[in-house]
């Protein structure tokens, strides 16, 4: 519960500080009606990638290949990733991969071993 608190006050800062424009950093996505739009046109493609894209299974790369190839505001990332090895960041405005938000697992664990959960990719997705 701390994590969604604290989560929800990061949101709220920044759509603070995005709304009266006091933050340089933030004020580079423009006014805050076209920072709106981006964030929108990010969790739309974000939301196309998996309802259109995931069902997919001999056309995935086809799938990828032409959703990057697209003229989006929002780039994807020049690498040899398929958009399905990404997710979007709203407070940066950018495509960030899976594998870069997983933790560590703690190896001293001393909780039921039922309640283990081993962090990966598909454990974040």
């Amino acid at each position: 519960m701390y994590d969604e608190l604290k989560t929800e006050k990061i949101y709220s800062e920044f759509f603070k500080k995005l709304k009266d424009g006091s933050d340089p950093e933030i004020s580079k996505f423009g006014t805050f009606d076209e920072a709106i739009k981006l964030i929108y046109e990010g969790i739309f493609v974000f939301a196309m990638i998996w309802s259109f894209g995931a069902p997919q299974t001999e056309e995935r790369t086809s799938f990828s290949n032409a959703l990057k190839g697209k003229s989006v505001k929002i780039r994807f990332p020049e690498a040899s990733n398929q958009v399905y090895d990404y997710k979007f960041n709203i407070l940066t405005l950018s495509w960030e991969l899976w594998s870069n938000s997983i933790e560590s697992m703690d190896p001293n664990y001393d909780g039921l071993y039922n309640n283990l959960i081993v962090p990966t990719i598909e454990t974040k997705r």
